[in-house]
């Protein structure tokens, strides 16, 4: 996987305090998110607890990271 660290738009479940990306838009394209492999918790700057997803979308795998105080998500690779 390539490292990009770039800012995407996700299409996302919220529940409760649980949340599950269902798609992506990179690169002018929509990545549909067919499994979330695994999930974890890590602390950013200013102590913002980061969730990340390793999720597959068709034959590849990308990561993502949800930032939900400052709502926004990042690919980080891919």
């Amino acid at each position: 996987m390539k490292l990009l660290e770039q800012k995407v738009q996700v299409v996302a479940c919220f529940d409760g305090a649980n949340v599950r990306p269902l798609e992506f838009s990179w690169r002018g394209r929509r990545w549909p998110v067919q499994k979330v492999v695994r999930t974890w918790q890590q602390f950013a700057l200013l102590e913002e607890q980061v969730q990340v997803f390793l999720v597959e979308t068709g034959s590849r795998l990308a990561q993502l990271s949800y930032f939900p105080q400052s709502g926004w998500w990042q690919l980080d690779k891919m």
